[in-house]
């Protein structure tokens, strides 16, 4: 998946059990709930990470983790981050 920088990016996964499971987000197996570029919610059985604004920092493998006593379940994807900057090069006209 692709996201340009700048933009928000949103993730989300459906999860539910019984008991309800614990929701973990990694970003390069770094874990992401505490910290505040990242945005987690799991509301009415939808887990979802938002990144507000996309920068090349945020490139890498994302894994989200679903865990009770009971079991664990995880999914994963590869984000990249795409400049949207317009570049215009000059062109040479012939006299």
């Amino acid at each position: 998946r692709t996201a340009p920088r700048g933009y928000e990016c949103h993730m989300s996964c459906a999860a539910r059990g019984d008991p309800a499971p614990h929701v973990t987000w990694y970003r390069n197996d770094v874990c992401l709930n505490t910290d505040t570029n990242y945005h987690v919610t799991s509301v009415s059985g939808v887990c979802t990470l938002l990144i507000l604004k996309v920068g090349a920092k945020d490139t890498g493998e994302y894994k989200v983790v679903l865990d009770n006593p009971l079991g664990s379940a995880e999914c994963s994807m590869t984000l990249n981050s795409e400049d949207t900057t317009l570049k215009i090069e000059p062109e040479l006209m012939p006299s």
